[in-house]
């Protein structure tokens, strides 16, 4: 069924957590916004894209501190081991640490059912994120690797074809 090749389709990828900051806090990097216009139901890739990149959110209810962190005071965790794609999982929409905001079409939680998303690879290494393979290996990919090759690395049965070495 990967007919992209375990070798060139990434499985895995570090993701930061967020900020554990309050509604009160402007979002970090490492946090989870609404797009701006908030609206429910499929977007286009394209708009979402440049609405979330160009987008300077401010503190209100529609931003997520919480991914990957156990809240002071709370009984539940958006934590690691439960690998929401709230917490731990990426896509391959955006590249590698993009200077855009992570961000949700409606909502800032992007398991919400029918929710569409924005959520990068992100670490803090500078430049660089590391990811691991289908095939077992993993690779140091740089911030700035063409967005169609990440998006094809992304895909396990696209047909894209992608001759470089990671």
């Amino acid at each position: 069924d990967f007919t992209d090749g375990l070798s060139k389709t990434a499985f895995f990828s570090e993701r930061t957590k967020g900020s554990g900051g309050s509604s009160n806090d402007l979002p970090t990097q490492s946090d989870i916004i609404s797009m701006p216009g908030r609206r429910a139901g499929p977007l286009p890739v394209k708009k979402m894209y440049q609405a979330c990149l160009n987008y300077r959110p401010k503190a209100d209810n529609y931003n997520f501190f919480g991914a990957g962190r156990w809240p002071d005071g709370d009984d539940w965790s958006n934590g690691w081991p439960f690998a929401g794609y709230d917490s731990t999982q990426y896509n391959h929409v955006a590249e590698p640490n993009w200077r855009g905001y992570d961000c949700g079409g409606f909502s800032s939680i992007p398991d919400t059912p029918g929710e569409h998303a924005i959520i990068s690879a992100r670490s803090e290494h500078p430049g660089v994120v590391v990811v691991a393979f289908g095939d077992g290996h993993a690779a140091v990919i740089h911030d700035g690797i063409d967005l169609m090759t990440w998006r094809a690395m992304g895909s396990r049965n696209g047909g894209e074809t992608i001759d470089q070495d990671f």
